[in-house]
C-alpha cells in the first residue's frame, strides 16, 4: 500500500506544479533517490549477467 501512496504524492505535486500552486505536502525524494538506485543497479546487474546466460543457454541447446 505504501508504493500507492508514493506513486500518488508525486502525481499530486505534478499535477499541482503544472498548475502553479504550491503542493500541499512535500515528495518524499528520498523513496525517489532510492527508487532510481534500485532501477540503475537492476540494469547494470542484467548488463553484466547477460553474456553469462547467455553461454548456458546456448550449451544447453547443443
Amino acid at each position: 500500500m505504501g508504493k500507492v501512496k508514493i506513486l500518488a504524492a508525486l502525481g499530486l505535486n505534478l499535477v499541482t506544479q503544472i498548475r502553479g500552486e504550491v503542493p500541499k505536502s512535500p515528495f518524499p525524494k528520498t523513496y525517489m533517490l532510492i527508487g532510481i538506485g534500485f532501477v540503475i543497479t537492476d540494469i547494470v546487474v542484467k548488463a553484466l549477467l547477460a553474456p553469462i546466460w547467455q553461454k548456458l543457454l546456448l550449451s544447453a541447446l547443443g
